[in-house]
């Protein structure tokens, strides 16, 4: 079961954050039937290699960006780097976790006794469909560890996966100091 409506409808931050989710003290648990989160890898490539520069995607407004989306780019990402560096070559690194539970009114579809459901229930609360981080403006979403000589393979590679993002965001070279 996903999310039915368009992507779109999620990114803005509304109110507060939808979180209290317990998996080890289920009588705690105030969010019922979170679905699990869909991204598993939040760290890809050589991760013990010694690297000179930082590249990241950083948010220039606050918005929502759901599971699916960061697992999209990160295979995305992984895909370009292999292709353009070598696995050892680079690490690629995904910052937010997405805590957020999103919530879906469901809006039947078929006629019959359609009036009853959709009248009177201006405020329903909706259930989870999904799973959000909320990203921040100046927030890291994405960083890619590598050296000098792949420094532009790299930026290129990062444009193309800011259209796979919503909102707007741009790329910031950071030199690590060793």
């Amino acid at each position: 079961m996903g999310v039915h409506k368009r992507p779109s409808v999620f990114t803005r931050l509304k109110d507060r954050p939808y979180t209290r989710i317990s998996y080890k003290v289920p009588s705690k648990c105030y969010v019922k039937g979170a679905p699990p989160v869909q991204t598993r890898q939040f760290v890809d490539g050589n991760a013990s290699g010694q690297f000179e520069y930082e590249v990241a995607l950083v948010a220039k407004r606050p918005c929502q960006v759901r599971d699916k989306c960061l697992e999209t780019v990160r295979v995305l990402a992984k895909h370009y780097l292999e292709k353009t560096v070598s696995s050892s070559n680079y690490m690629l690194r995904i910052w937010p976790y997405p805590h957020h539970v999103l919530r879906e009114h469901k809006t039947p579809t078929v006629a019959t006794k359609a009036e009853r459901i959709s009248k009177g229930m201006r405020l329903a609360f909706g259930r989870p469909v999904g799973r959000a981080a909320r990203v921040y403006d100046g927030q890291k979403v994405l960083s890619v560890f590598t050296t000098e000589k792949y420094l532009e393979e790299v930026k290129n590679v990062l444009r193309r996966i800011k259209a796979k993002l919503p909102s707007s965001w741009y790329i910031v070279v950071n030199k690590l100091s060793s």
